[in-house]
């Protein structure tokens, strides 16, 4: 494994929709790079990378927004493990995305 794969630092080339057009991006993923993630019903949260498995997988960490989850250290974290990045997955949410970057719209689902 190269050294910049085990400092957690990848190469990527991030495929992604922005104004209905389609760009390349090249981007180093960190870990602690703030992003954003989108919950499984697409709410979005900032987070931190805590892990790199490769260009687009990631595992991240974001504060809960359930004000209920308190402990001594004030809100609880919620973490995502293998996160995809959002030009990976079809759907508009469970993924994570940089900040400038567009999030997935929302779809509706199909009737049989």
């Amino acid at each position: 494994m190269p050294w910049e794969a085990q400092l957690g630092i990848f190469k990527q080339e991030v495929v992604y929709k922005n104004k209905g057009a389609i760009q390349m991006a090249e981007h180093n993923v960190k870990v602690g790079e703030v992003v954003v993630y989108h919950d499984p019903v697409g709410k979005p949260h900032n987070a931190l990378i805590t892990t790199v498995h490769g260009p687009s997988c990631v595992n991240l960490v974001y504060v809960s927004s359930d004000s209920n989850k308190q402990d001594n250290y004030g809100r609880q974290i919620e973490r995502q493990s293998s996160c995809c990045h959002a030009a990976m997955m079809g759907v508009h949410g469970n993924y994570w995305r940089y900040p400038n970057e567009q999030p997935n719209p929302v779809v509706a689902p199909l009737e049989k």
